[in-house]
């Protein structure tokens, strides 16, 4: 028991109990000895002397004793408790900074021997990665390979595990899902998707017993706009034994659009029938009275016949339009990409080059909707007939902005070509792969036209003529999508996680955190200072997910201070246009509402969201985590815990331009988390309730460091 209680109490209290302990005994043997004497004396006049005696030497005991105390705290268990802290983060931080010796003057040869099994720690620690590194090379690149082939995998790819938690997608499944913000690894497939279908397939597959069979699933996303069909595959049940399944592989495909084709050509085949009917029955009537016997006078026979022709006009109109809507239709499958003009120029140069042709070219840096082989299938063959016709020489293509997108203007010095020229050419087939489809089909697949013209202005005199073909285009800035490409898409330790732990009692490794910042336009949330930039960054086994961020400005619908503006930099101007804390409150909850949050100083951050959250009926109640609170537990009580000096310690550079934003801080912390989690470890805390339990001793700390 004594021992136990022993590894309890930190090495300055037991030091500083067994000076109290000698300061007591010290005290016990005077006032034993001033009683003996006492005793030996029988003097009753004497005792006055006795007691001031034994009295001014207790005092005098207690504070020798107490200086010394503060001596040996201060020089000696001090620097051993900092020293044993500076041994942990470079034994389980991979801290490489030498020891400061300076601070442990007083311990001899101590923090020499310690710099010095640091280092030859560090060698053997380097000399092993570069062994394990040289065994692991060809798993990397296999898995590199692998990780390239999901990425650009054109379907929706998810792997989850039996919890219904994502290990693995891919970056199809983000431009499918209407909500990609929600999209993480650890994250709940069941905010994207409707989980019903999937449990009903997962179920049928269970009761097969096999895992060489795929369920065909029909599902939609959580709001239902979108339509996905696609298979489910369960894994190996073994992996996750006693359990329903070990996990599943989903792929999807977005058939809305062609859910949408098939209801219009329903709705077209209908209105076809219903429009045609009373046209065709008044035709029918009108003939039929015509046939009938007897005789009509001029006047009536006049009237049949305008009856008639106006029937049979209202009939052409009727089948006019619903021409037009079927190729309307028709058109609207064909898959449509946007694709940099470069790119076309360059696909089509290659296919020239390959025919023994080539063609001046001249093009603005513009992204262009379209179907790239087609459209270059097209240009190659205009490009050919104008050669084999012999019609011009000195070919060029130009691609410039246009007030509705971009204009393709294939030109050439000599006549300008006929309509019906090209319109002959245009019912000839594409070629290629393409036999089945005309060039009047390309233009027409992408909702257009194409016509000649002559060149006018100062070109005109060089006998310069061209054929003209506008096409949708945004410029390159306007298509960035808001997505940024995502590094980490997977881990497959997530797999045998599944129902594994309650959240209080899993390993501080396995948990999935949000690490977050704010900057506010002060430092009291409880007199009106608000948030002006909230960002978080997601960490799953121990890994920064630099593609799961949030990162945000927040209009904090109040003017924000000079002296706040010094510090982060952002301005009215930046924020005026930001959602507002009632929207952000909530979508930053959506995006850490499964993890355990983390921040430097959270009562501070987190005062600001429970504010708001009380307010607008948002509960932030998931497990919190102080970086403060982890790095006095490691470090002590005593040393600076500010992030600066946390980070200085564990050899963390903080980039100075991401000091004092939101994301950048939040990224910090992460690091600071991932390495003070080992060293947590190390001393024996291991689990999210056991650093719970820590914090009591070290609470008084979050009020002072910021």
């Amino acid at each position: 028991m004594t021992s136990g209680l022993g590894t309890k109490l930190s090495l300055r209290l037991r030091i500083f109990l067994f000076f109290c302990l000698m300061a007591l005994g010290g005290i016990a043997i005077f006032l034993a000895a001033a009683f003996f004497g006492f005793w030996r004396l029988k003097d009753p006049e004497a005792m006055g002397a006795f007691i001031s005696a034994g009295a001014i030497a207790s005092f005098a005991l207690t504070g020798m004793v107490a200086w010394i105390w503060l001596l040996f705290d201060e020089n000696v268990a001090k620097p051993l408790s900092n020293l044993a802290g500076e041994i942990r983060a470079r034994v389980h931080a991979e801290v490489q900074s030498e020891i400061d010796h300076e601070a442990a003057q007083y311990l001899g040869d101590i923090a020499p021997a310690a710099s010095e099994i640091a280092r030859d720690l560090n060698k053997t620690k380097t000399a092993l990665e570069e062994a394990v590194k040289r065994e692991t090379d060809r798993i990397a690149q296999e898995k590199a390979r692998l990780a390239a082939i999901l990425r650009d995998f054109p379907a929706g790819v998810l792997l989850c595990n039996g919890d219904h938690k994502i290990m693995l997608y891919n970056m199809k499944s983000v431009t499918l899902l209407e909500r990609p913000a929600a999209l993480g690894l650890d994250r709940p497939l069941f905010e994207l998707l409707q989980p019903e279908p999937l449990l009903e397939a997962i179920d049928r597959l269970d009761r097969a017993g096999s895992s060489d069979q795929a369920a065909e699933v029909l599902c939609t996303s959580k709001s239902g706009d979108r339509v996905f069909t696609g298979q489910l595959r369960l894994l190996e049940s073994a992996i996750r034994p006693g359990s329903k399944t070990g996990g599943y592989v989903l792929i999807l495909h977005d058939v809305t659009e062609d859910l949408k084709t098939r209801a219009e050509h329903d709705d077209l085949l209908r209105d076809v029938v219903e429009s045609i009917r009373r046209p065709a029955a008044n035709l029918q009537t009108s003939l039929a009275v015509l046939q009938s016997p007897g005789s009509f006078s001029a006047l009536q026979r006049q009237q049949i016949h305008a009856a008639l022709d106006e029937e049979a006009q209202a009939l052409v109109s009727v089948i006019d339009r619903f021409v037009a809507r079927f190729d309307a239709i028709e058109t609207s499958w064909w898959p449509m990409s946007d694709i940099a003009a470069g790119d076309i120029v360059a696909g089509l140069k290659a296919q020239l080059s390959a025919r023994g042709l080539d063609i001046r070219t001249d093009y603005a840096p513009l992204i262009l909707h379209c179907g790239g082989f087609m459209l270059i299938l097209l240009l190659v063959r205009l490009v050919e007939r104008l050669n084999q016709e012999q019609i011009g020489t000195d070919l060029a293509l130009s691609i410039k902005a246009d007030d509705d997108g971009a204009m393709l203007d294939l030109s050439w010095k000599g006549e300008v070509l006929s309509v019906e020229t090209l319109d002959t050419w245009l019912e000839e087939p594409l070629g290629a792969s393409y036999d089945r489809y005309t060039l009047q089909d390309a233009v027409e697949v992408h909702r257009t036209d194409v016509w000649p013209e002559r060149v006018s202005g100062e070109g005109a005199a060089g006998g310069r003529a061209l054929l003209r073909l506008p096409l949708r285009a945004t410029s390159p800035d306007q298509n960035v999508t808001e997505l940024a490409v995502r590094p980490e898409f997977y881990d497959f330790d997530l797999l045998g996680r599944a129902g594994a732990h309650t959240e209080d009692d899993r390993p501080l490794r396995e948990l999935t955190y949000v690490v977050f910042d704010t900057e506010t336009t002060g430092l009291e949330p409880d007199a009106g200072d608000e948030i002006v930039q909230i960002a978080g960054v997601r960490v799953v086994n121990g890994r920064i997910m630099s593609g799961e961020v949030y990162d945000t400005l927040v209009n904090p619908e109040r003017s924000i201070p000079a002296s706040s503006i010094r510090i982060h930099g952002i301005t009215e101007a930046m924020v005026v246009d930001a959602p507002t804390i009632d929207y952000i409150c909530g979508d930053f909850h959506r995006f850490c509402s499964d993890a355990v949050l983390v921040a430097h100083n959270t009562p501070f951050d987190m005062a600001f969201l429970r504010r708001h959250g009380a307010r607008l009926g948002i509960d932030f109640d998931q497990p919190i985590l102080d970086t403060v609170l982890l790095s006095a537990i490691v470090f002590g009580y005593d040393v600076d815990h500010t992030l600066d000096a946390i980070a200085e310690r564990l050899d963390i550079d903080i980039p100075e331009e991401g000091r004092h934003t939101a994301l950048g801080d939040a990224e910090a912390t992460a690091q600071v988390l991932n390495k003070l989690v080992p060293m947590l470890e190390a001393r024996g805390i291991e689990t999210l309730e056991q650093v719970i339990s820590e914090f009591d001793k070290y609470r008084g700390l979050i009020n002072i460091t910021r």
